[in-house]
């Protein structure tokens, strides 16, 4: 009975001080439309809506007399990069109280008009296209460093040994480390079929450091540590340099970034850096929209038919996208992660690709546009979006 009453006497407490607020922003609004839009802080791969958000604001503009204001209904509690969200900050409004905003936004919707006073979400189905538009228009960074920014960044990669104009690549493979330690209270076993083996990753780092490129391991809470005996690799996610400004600075200045779908990704795709994703696991949702990417998906085998899906048959058994271990275990099927061998071939392709030196097979391009007809055309899509083409010249059953 008391915690009933307490529950009660709360929501009255919220009610007198959101409804004032609610009312303001009603009768100010012929001269001033206030909207409210939300962030969710806590998890870096929601910040890449401020991303399109911005693009969006910057393509269109926005209507007159507007003035829209982002909260994070989370940023109480915990802001998951700090360096991030201050880059953020300096081009869209961030305002604190998000608890109280979120408050009175969900206590403005029970009103006639609501939707005036809420910035569009850019994901809902009916302004994808709009968004994908401005998005993929943009080819520079939203977001820059300042000048002292970058003397820092530069005095940090002095410290990880990158050479004065040495090029240095990114890579990450996602494990359940960090949603399990930083939020241990929930359950996050829907995301295990994004993880991956980090050291699948290793072949091809060698490979690139042969090129005379620094490879730069990325992570803030990992798993595993790699073989620090290695030449030219640093664990930057095992070092104590590790901290929130040079997650992003190596994110915006590596030559290109190698990860599986994964938040970190929002980071160099916010500076537009090229991009290899590997151990993709939903290939009707893959999209980028930065200059330069390339893909290599999970394989699907179904243990019903003993052999590998082809895509066709992922599509029509609709298990293109996320999918939950019950969607997994009741079609039979479980996921096969990269081999070391094709991440290394996708990653030498980008690594040719950016130096020119890549070249053609006949029937490369036929092999893409197979790919992409049979799992669909995304509308954050870039024109340069690829498939990794050993991984289709390989597995061209697939296709079928």
């Amino acid at each position: 009975m008391k915690n009933q009453l307490k529950k009660i006497t709360k929501k009255i407490k919220r009610k007198i001080l959101v409804i004032p607020f609610v009312v303001f922003i009603r009768l100010v609004s012929p001269l001033l439309k206030i909207r409210f839009g939300i962030i969710g802080s806590n998890r870096i791969g929601h910040f890449l809506h401020a991303d399109w958000y911005f693009c969006e604001r910057e393509y269109y503009g926005i209507p007159k007399r507007t003035l829209d204001l982002f909260y994070s209904f989370t940023a109480g509690t915990q802001i998951a990069n700090n360096a991030f969200f201050r880059l953020w900050k300096r081009k869209i409004i961030f305002i604190p109280f998000g608890n109280f905003i979120h408050g009175l936004v969900r206590y403005n919707q029970k009103w006639f008009g609501a939707h005036q006073f809420q910035i569009p979400q850019q994901y809902a189905l009916p302004l994808q296209k709009r968004v994908a538009v401005a998005v993929l228009f943009r080819k520079t960074p939203c977001i820059e460093f300042s000048e002292k920014e970058e003397k820092r960044g530069e005095q940090y990669l002095s410290k990880l040994g990158i050479p004065d104009n040495g090029e240095f690549v990114c890579f990450h493979a996602r494990d359940s480390a960090y949603l399990n330690t930083t939020f241990p209270n929930r359950q996050w076993k829907l995301h295990d079929v994004r993880d991956s083996n980090i050291d699948h990753c290793i072949p091809a780092v060698k490979l690139l450091t042969e090129e005379g490129y620094t490879a730069v391991r990325m992570g803030s809470v990992i798993e595993k540590k790699i073989n620090p005996s290695l030449t030219g690799v640093v664990d930057y996610a095992s070092t104590e340099l590790r901290n929130d400004f040079l997650d992003v600075y190596l994110s915006a200045k590596c030559r290109f970034f190698i990860c599986s779908s994964s938040g970190i990704a929002t980071m160099p795709e916010a500076f537009r850096r090229p991009m290899v994703y590997t151990n993709w696991h939903a290939i009707g949702q893959i999209s980028n929209w930065v200059n330069n990417a390339l893909v290599i998906p999970k394989k699907i085998f179904s243990r019903q038919i003993n052999r590998v899906l082809t895509f066709k048959e992922i599509i029509d058994l609709e298990i293109a996208g996320t999918v939950d271990p019950d969607t997994l275990k009741r079609h039979q099927v479980e996921f096969v992660e990269n081999t070391p061998e094709e991440i290394s071939e996708v990653v030498l392709e980008m690594h040719q690709r950016l130096n020119g030196s890549w070249k053609t097979e006949t029937g490369d391009a036929l092999r893409q546009e197979r790919f992409w007809n049979i799992v669909g055309k995304g509308m954050f899509r870039a024109s340069d979006l690829r498939i990794g083409a050993a991984y289709l010249r390989k597995n061209e059953s697939l296709l079928c």
